[in-house]
């Protein structure tokens, strides 16, 4: 947000005809330098323009200071307070489109892997880190992505599920959960070395984490739909492995059946039946 100044108050029109019916001529308005912004010099003790929090704007002497500060100092605080409302409003424009972006870069990824990595990306972009990576936890906590850090597997904090920044050392851990519908499925973890991390660091990482986890959530569906379909190909394909099994028994009884009840297979079942006899009346 740009400073307020007395000089660009000064210089609209609306407060250059207040001030001349406050003053009528009988006060002079200077900057922090000394610098003449209104009126003609006249003498007197200079009373102060401030802003809000007491920061000096500038000065007014002349027989009507006091009255022409007052409403100089009130006019201050009335631009301070635009301002800030338009830096909100900025700052809500700007985050919903981060969000809508953030939407369409993290819909299409193909998988949990190709999810951590683009979020992780998009999470660094916004916020400048020496190491970062993205947890999830669905079994177990397992690193997903990881950029800056060769083992960030041995530095994923205990607590996962509180949005947080926390003292690391001579830096700083940022954590922003990965929950949705109040399933919590990891986090993006944020590192420095030295020096700490802002609330609007927060913020951001949030947003980014918040994203994360609805596509994460549609992803792990995805993969127990997956899993399932799997699953139930398998046990059909053990039932028609089984089914062939016994169907191959059948046709083969069927054969042997058909085999058994022709003339020729009767003819040497007989010729069996007389080498038999005859065999068992041979003397010894």
């Amino acid at each position: 947000m740009k400073d307020v100044r007395l000089g660009r108050i000064l210089r609209r029109e609306d407060v250059a005809a207040l001030l001349a019916s406050v003053s009528a001529g009988e006060a002079s308005v200077f900057d922090t330098t000394g610098r003449l912004l209104a009126g003609s010099a006249l003498d007197g003790s200079p009373v102060p323009v401030t802003r809000a929090d007491g920061t000096l704007l500038g000065t007014v002497t002349g027989p009507r200071a006091a009255m022409t500060a007052d409403v100089l100092t009130h006019l201050a605080g009335i631009e301070q307070e635009r301002r800030e409302l338009a830096d909100e409003v900025l700052d809500m424009y700007r985050e919903v489109n981060l969000l809508y972006a953030l939407g369409e870069v993290l819909a299409t990824a193909a998988d949990r892997t190709d999810l951590a990595a683009r979020a992780l990306r998009e999470a660094t972009r916004q916020v400048a880190v020496d190491a970062a990576y993205l947890v999830i936890d669905v079994t177990g906590p397992t690193v997903a992505a990881a950029v800056g850090d060769p083992e960030p597997a041995t530095r994923i904090p205990a607590d996962l599920g509180t949005l947080r920044i926390e003292t690391d050392g001579d830096g700083a851990l940022l954590i922003a959960p990965l929950a949705f519908r109040g399933a919590q499925r990891g986090a993006i973890v944020l590192c420095r070395r030295s020096g700490p991390f802002a609330a609007a660091d927060l913020k951001l990482t949030g947003a980014v984490a918040a994203q994360c986890a609805g596509v994460l959530e549609r992803i792990l569906e995805e993969e127990a739909r997956a899993r399932a379909a799997a699953e139930r190909e398998a046990a059909l394909r053990r039932q028609l492995d089984q089914l062939r099994i016994e169907l191959d028994s059948q046709r083969q009884a069927e054969q042997v059946g058909e085999v058994t009840e022709t003339e020729y297979f009767g003819g040497l079942r007989a010729q069996a039946s007389d080498l038999r006899r005859i065999i068992g009346d041979r003397p010894g």
